[in-house]
């Protein structure tokens, strides 16, 4: 549906994903019932389709979550998206560990995700 979108309107200039883990099972507001590792694919999903459909930057809002554990997942999810598109120190020169697909990194101006 959304690749449907980006062609229908023309595609996008920036994503705004609001990743919000009230949907983590035992939140005590939300019902969706998703465990850790469905919360840490979702964003990882999400960033993908920014980078490889949307092609565009990409804008991560934390929001919701109740429960306890609610910040060990965001951490654990953070760390998967570092890891996995080569986020941090270094990104985008080539030194940084775990570099995006195809050798690119993210930058600061949204030019590479």
């Amino acid at each position: 549906m959304a690749s449907q979108l980006l062609s229908r309107h023309g595609g996008v200039d920036l994503v705004v994903y609001n990743a919000g883990t009230d949907v983590l099972a035992g939140d005590p507001l939300g019902r969706l019932g998703l465990s850790r590792q469905g919360i840490v694919a979702r964003d990882e999903a999400v960033w993908r389709w920014a980078r490889d459909e949307a092609r565009a930057p990409i804008v991560m809002l934390l929001s919701g979550g109740y429960a306890k554990d609610n910040a060990a997942v965001i951490t654990e999810s953070l760390a998967n998206l570092f890891d996995k598109f080569g986020l941090g120190a270094g990104a985008g020169d080539g030194a940084g560990a775990g570099e995006a697909e195809g050798g690119e990194g993210a930058v600061a101006d949204g030019g590479k995700l």
